[in-house]
């Protein structure tokens, strides 16, 4: 079986090394050769439930990929959104989304189990191919590159500039009137 690893020429053994390409090409070749497939699940938790619960139920769900045999690649943890319409009642639901491998003869049996869990309220599976693999590995790095930059603490400091710098704003708006 050819899983598409190939000797390197000097001058390629030379380029920089992008591990995202690396991480997605060991992934691809863990796949085809135990017979898995990327997914990723999104679902809705109720909001009835306590965080505590939420987290549990998200576990819960990791435990069983496990069981199946699959494994948790990526997670967003459960985050408390308010929804656009009203889903069986509710205007607000925890928001969680898994990547994960598994494989495709244990799929249905994953998914009559998630049908029977009473709160999740909704859920979508999808596959993830290469090509969508590689975007979002690398719109990932980007983006949480821009989460640490907003989340990062000011210092007093900077607040400090901040706030002069709005009230010489304002006194000019005030003389202008």
């Amino acid at each position: 079986m050819d899983i598409g690893i190939k000797r390197l020429s000097r001058d390629e053994s030379k380029a920089p090394i992008d591990k995202n390409s690396i991480l997605c090409k060991i992934i691809v070749m863990v796949n085809s050769i135990t017979d898995q497939k990327m997914y990723e699940i999104s679902y809705l938790i109720t909001s009835v439930i306590k965080e505590e619960e939420a987290f549990a139920q998200n576990q819960k769900i990791k435990n069983l990929i496990t069981e199946l045999g699959g494994a948790v690649t990526d997670e967003w943890p459960p985050k408390r959104k308010t929804l656009a319409y009203e889903i069986k009642k509710q205007s607000s639901a925890y928001f969680v989304n898994l990547q994960f491998n598994l494989k495709t003869s244990d799929l249905r049996s994953f998914e009559k189990k998630i049908k029977l869990e009473k709160n999740i309220l909704r859920y979508l599976i999808t596959v993830i191919d290469k090509t969508q693999l590689k975007e979002m590995n690398k719109n990932r790095e980007v983006t949480r590159e821009k989460f640490k930059k907003v989340l990062a603490p000011k210092t007093i400091s900077e607040d400090k500039a901040e706030i002069e710098e709005l009230d010489k704003k304002l006194e000019e708006i005030l003389k202008k009137i």
